[in-house]
């Protein structure tokens, strides 16, 4: 069951206001206190190519909008130096779901590059990445079996994917086969049995209810998904889908160099250090892909990642 406030007697009980501020702020407290953590990320979209036709998404592209399906060694290696001068000690793999099975042009660029598919392509470029930078690869590769789960392990310490919802009938996700509710909590548990720090959680405003949000929470939450051992962690988070206003980022994850969009969608527009000149083909490489900051999978980093993290008082919540 989800963990609930002393006050109050049912997660499904109707709280509003500053009164459901205080029991949230009350389970918080009680469970993990008010310490948060975090590890600043540089993002690399890998390809922004995917198989799933998602309604709400503005990540993925077609190929007529993308100069190549899959970024090249030498921009995926830009990218990432870029963040580690910066100060980041983590790289996020952001990619569509297995493009290569909806579009010929994937599978014949993974195939000239001696990939058979873009988890292969993931692989490899996050032990580059790590072998040349340091920082530590995170992906975020979706709905992915127990092996594939199992080959990634070996070069990212982290992984992520978001159930998103329980419901299987919502109209965003038509067309959309890895979206189904099962597929996507077999990962999740595949996860759990691996000992993988695991990123995840859902999106509000797709067409679900406050039952269905409580639903899909209490199955993040369940028993048998739970990660063994003390070296694992879950990290729920929510994203928020639809007309929301900008949500503000912490300055220090703000990345001087990297363009990329607000997590409201607003676009950010690069920042320069004082006397320096831009790398031209790194500002090349980032603007023709552009740095998307999901934010519903960067949860709190865990403890040996090289976290950061400070306590927070009331006045910050």
């Amino acid at each position: 069951a989800l963990p609930i406030c002393p006050s109050m007697t049912s997660p499904h009980e109707e709280l509003h206001g500053e009164d459901l501020l205080a029991a949230a702020r009350e389970v918080r407290d009680l469970h993990h206190g008010t310490r948060i953590t975090y590890s600043p990320k540089v993002f690399i979209p890998l390809t922004m190519l995917c198989r799933d036709r998602c309604g709400y998404c503005t990540f993925a592209q077609p190929p007529a909008r993308l100069e190549s399906p899959y970024l090249s060694t030498e921009d995926v290696l830009e990218i990432a130096r870029a963040g580690a001068a910066a100060g980041c000690h983590e790289a996020l793999f952001t990619l569509g779901e297995r493009p290569e099975l909806r579009y010929p042009v994937a599978a014949d660029w993974l195939q000239h590059h001696g990939h058979a598919t873009t988890l292969d392509l993931l692989a490899e470029m996050a032990q580059l990445v790590l072998d040349e930078t340091g920082l530590l690869p995170h992906s975020n590769a979706g709905a992915l079996h127990a092996d594939e789960l199992a080959a990634l392990r070996s070069v990212a310490p982290s992984q992520g994917m978001m159930l998103e919802s329980l419901r299987s009938d919502l109209d965003c996700h038509r067309g959309a086969p890895d979206k189904e509710p099962g597929r996507r909590l077999e990962t999740l548990e595949a996860a759990g049995q691996l000992a993988i720090p695991f990123t995840t959680g859902i999106l509000v405003g797709i067409g679900e209810d406050r039952d269905d949000r409580i639903a899909a929470l209490a199955a993040i939450a369940a028993p048998k998904r739970a990660l063994p051992r003390a070296g694992g962690r879950r990290a729920p988070a929510v994203g928020a889908r639809g007309d929301h206003p900008p949500l503000p980022g912490p300055p220090a994850l703000q990345l001087r160099g990297l363009r990329g969009r607000h997590p409201g969608g607003a676009q950010r527009r690069p920042q320069r250090r004082p006397g320096r000149r831009q790398h031209p083909r790194r500002s090349r490489a980032l603007r023709r892909h552009g740095q998307q900051r999901q934010r519903a999978d960067a949860g709190p980093a865990g403890r040996g990642l090289g976290a950061r993290s400070r306590d927070l008082g009331r006045e910050d919540l």
